[in-house]
């Protein structure tokens, strides 16, 4: 991008972004802060000593990994299919999809609940993981059917020359 040659130069751009972190960093500073309070480092091994910590570390880490992996995958297929795919109607139903994103949240949790329950997934990951995806995919879909978009036509078309399908073009352009 560009290149700093003198030393003063170097060091009025490391003062500049250091300035820059440190309303990022203050945040951080008070939540350790607070965590301290009362009897200090104690706190921890405290929360540490709770029964089943660990399980709900798990817990979350499962979560977590499978709500990234899945809402990943729908995104990238979704804004594959509404960027490159020629589908009829993909407007109407992009558009209906950025209409999910008015909803607000607390608005689904009764259809949620009773849909889950009807399923049997009551206490399951799933009765989690899946709620979670759902309601990040249409902001995913906005933003990867931009950068979708934005790859040269000329890759895709020379994808078609090579023999590849719609399949591959999306394996091998869009999905690494």
């Amino acid at each position: 991008m560009f290149e700093l040659r003198t030393t003063r130069a170097k060091i009025v751009v490391q003062v500049l972004i250091t300035l820059l972190v440190l309303p990022f960093a203050f945040p951080l500073l008070v939540m350790v802060k607070g965590s301290l309070a009362g009897q200090g480092w104690r706190n921890y091994s405290a929360v540490l000593a709770v029964p089943g910590f660990a399980r709900f570390f798990l817990n979350s880490a499962i979560i977590a990994a499978a709500v990234t992996a899945l809402v990943y995958l729908v995104t990238t297929l979704a804004a594959y299919g509404f960027a490159r795919l020629h589908i009829r109607g993909r407007e109407i139903y992009f558009w209906l999809l950025m209409a999910c994103l008015t909803l607000p949240e607390v608005v689904l949790l009764t259809p949620l609940f009773t849909t889950a329950t009807a399923f049997g997934l009551y206490n399951t990951y799933l009765a989690v993981i899946l709620p979670l995806a759902a309601l990040q995919v249409p902001f995913g879909v906005l933003l990867t059917r931009s950068f979708v978009r934005g790859l040269p036509d000329e890759i895709f078309e020379a994808a078609r020359v090579d023999g590849a399908g719609a399949v591959r073009g999306f394996i091998h352009l869009v999905s690494r």
